[in-house]
C-alpha cells in the first residue's frame, strides 16, 4: 500500500470516528434538527462505500495497470469529495434553516 493511500485510510478513519462515534457531530446534530435523519444516514452509507474503495484500490497498487489505478483513485477522490459536499449542506441546512419548533 502507498503512503498516500495509508494516509488517506488514516484519515478518513479519524473523520469517521469523529462523526459517527459517541457524542460525534451526527449526534449532535441530530439533536438539534432530526428532521436531517435519513440524510445523516446517508451520509454514514458513503463512510462505508468509501472504505471499501481505498481497500479495492490499496489492494490494486501492487497489481493494477497505471490507468486503471488512476481512474479508481479519481472516482475515490470524488466520492470523498461528493461526501464532503453533502455533509457541508446537511451542516448548512441544519444550522441555517429555521424551520420553528425545533429544539
Amino acid at each position: 500500500m502507498s503512503l498516500a493511500v495509508a494516509q488517506l485510510r488514516a484519515a478518513f478513519a479519524e473523520h469517521v470516528d469523529q462523526t459517527e462515534g459517541p457524542g460525534g457531530l451526527y449526534a449532535g446534530v441530530l439533536g438539534d434538527a432530526p428532521r436531517l435523519a435519513r440524510r445523516f444516514s446517508g451520509l454514514v452509507d458513503d463512510h462505508e462505500t468509501v472504505r471499501s474503495a481505498l481497500d479495492e484500490l490499496s489492494g490494486r497498487l501492487d497489481h493494477g495497470e497505471a490507468d486503471a489505478l488512476r481512474s479508481e483513485a479519481t472516482q475515490l477522490i470524488q466520492a470523498v469529495w461528493e461526501h464532503r459536499q453533502r455533509g457541508a449542506d446537511l451542516l448548512y441546512e441544519a444550522y441555517e434553516t429555521d424551520l420553528g419548533g425545533e429544539t
